[in-house]
């Protein structure tokens, strides 16, 4: 966002501002809503009690996490609410709720990319300038949508503490063990280190290359662009 703003106020920075709050707004709150659904499908209502069990950004935002989105590319939502001790089956409940989030924003990811390529196609048929300026927007948007899902989902796969990827090793454990006890002690350090240093951006761009070219290659394929 600080790289975008550099360049001045333009017509197309405009379009990008507005299309980067409403992709965060929205893939987060498919994320949160997918882990509050799952958990209260398999017995547990205190994400629905709470008002998590909800499409409104305003239910999961945090804010310092929003900020952090805008300032870095990076940032966080508050965390749906679960007791374990719900669930009608502990360790399938923990492990299909965790993993929720992830497969909500690799669908979302999926079909952005096709609705991206979509209106890639359309641009050259947008021939006044309202026509123009919305191709352009909704270009913008779902483009967005694709990048901060599929980015949402990779690093939430990610195995250390307290992220999606570490609950879901830990349903799939049958005991406690010496992994687990480690990253509950150090996880959210060793997060903060990936951050710091480059070793997190260029692994997460190397695997976001990785799935999200075939992907857009995909609907590339199927629309015929």
């Amino acid at each position: 966002m600080i790289r975008i703003l550099r360049n001045g106020f333009t017509d197309e920075t405009i379009f990008y501002i507005v299309a980067f709050l409403l992709a965060i707004m929205i893939s987060i709150s498919v994320h949160e809503f997918a882990h509050a659904y799952v958990a209260y499908r398999n017995g547990d209502d205190t994400a629905k009690l709470r008002g998590r069990l909800s499409l409104n950004p305003l239910a999961h935002l945090d804010i310092f996490g929003t900020i952090s989105f805008l300032l870095f590319g990076f940032g966080w939502a508050r965390p749906v609410p679960i007791n374990p001790l719900h669930f009608k089956e502990y360790r399938k409940g923990i492990f299909l709720t965790s993993i929720a989030g992830i497969v909500a924003n690799i669908f979302l990811a999926f079909f952005s990319a096709g609705i991206y390529v979509l209106f890639f196609k359309l641009e050259a048929y947008a021939t006044n300038q309202i026509a123009n300026f919305a191709v352009t927007f909704l270009k913008i948007l779902f483009s967005e949508l694709f990048t901060i899902n599929l980015g949402l989902a990779i690093f939430n796969l990610i195995p250390i503490y307290p992220l999606d990827g570490f609950n879901i090793i830990y349903s799939l454990s049958k005991r406690a063990n010496k992994f687990l006890s480690f990253m509950m002690k150090y996880g959210s350090f060793i997060l903060l280190a990936l951050f710091i240093t480059s070793v997190f951006d260029i692994a997460l761009s190397y695997l976001m290359n990785l799935i999200g070219v075939p992907m857009v290659n995909f609907w590339e394929y199927v629309l015929g662009v």
